[in-house]
């Protein structure tokens, strides 16, 4: 079983539509910001795998809402590990970050 969790979908159409995503995985909207949303409905679920991938990624909004993309990214990412201090089983955890983090040292590889 698949779940997600997102605020929202933020085009029209989007690729979760357009590619039926909502009869394959369970959807939660809420905002990883949250944390009681974030801790509900992972403890509900009581996931094995968390791919953790929720973030503000463009870097012109995070100079007009510095605010908000600093507590979509970082304490959204604490609302999803704090929600696993209270998991009664092993959960693994994959957190995705932007390239946008680090600098680029034109390496041609990783």
């Amino acid at each position: 079983q698949v779940y997600g969790l997102s605020n929202a979908i933020p085009t029209q159409p989007s690729m979760f539509e357009e590619l039926g995503l909502s009869g394959l995985v369970t959807h939660h909207v809420a905002d990883v910001r949250d944390l009681s949303s974030v801790k509900k409905i992972i403890l509900g679920i009581q996931p094995d795998f968390i791919f953790h991938l929720a973030a503000q990624p463009i870097v012109a909004t995070s100079y007009s809402d510095p605010v908000g993309t600093i507590s979509t990214n970082a304490l959204g990412t604490v609302h999803v590990l704090e929600a696993l201090r209270d998991m009664t089983h092993t959960c693994q955890v994959v957190l995705i970050t932007s390239d946008k983090c680090y600098e680029n040292v034109e390496w041609l590889y990783g």
